[in-house]
């Protein structure tokens, strides 16, 4: 008697996780979790870093480059420079350093540059390099003035923080 029960017990639980299955077969699993978090998070963030400097969604081959630098090492300023720096965006900002100075200067800190802030920085990016002054104007942004205007705080500050160069 045992021995039915037990046995028409596990056929209805088979059975009833049969029908389960065949009502909802493609129904994500919420409690499993994902085996690579980190891939989703550096597609996240190469796909918000396009964006919002080149104004268009990454194609396979920016998420592919974006996702090697992070993986290898690159500190999330490293990798926007880069995006920064790149020919296109110097080509989006029309060939000019001077409008490169202001759009890197507003997709960055997200205010308006005035006249003299930009003739300020655009010659450090003419002896600098782009990536350089991309760079620094990331890091300057990150959050060392708290508040206070950028011009207060120089972009080659980080001597102070750095005393090898990591460059």
């Amino acid at each position: 008697m045992f021995a039915r029960v037990l046995g028409s017990a596990i056929l209805t639980i088979t059975i009833g996780a049969g029908i389960a299955q065949a009502q909802y077969p493609y129904m994500p699993n919420p409690y499993r979790r994902n085996p690579f978090p980190q891939e989703t998070f550096h597609e996240r963030l190469a796909n918000q870093w396009v964006r919002h400097y080149l104004n268009r969604s990454a194609t396979s081959r920016d998420l592919t480059v974006i996702m090697s630098q992070l993986r290898a090492g690159r500190t999330h300023e490293e990798v926007q420079a880069n995006i920064i720096a790149s020919d296109e965006y110097f080509r989006r900002s029309g060939n000019s350093m001077t409008n490169f100075v202001r759009r890197a200067i507003i997709d960055v800190t997200g205010r308006n540059p005035s006249a003299a802030e930009v003739g300020m920085t655009l010659s450090r990016a003419f002896a600098k390099g782009r990536y350089r002054f991309a760079l620094e104007l990331l890091i300057s942004d990150r959050g060392i003035g708290c508040g206070t205007p950028n011009q207060y705080f120089p972009l080659n500050y980080r001597s102070a923080f750095f005393p090898f160069s990591p460059f």
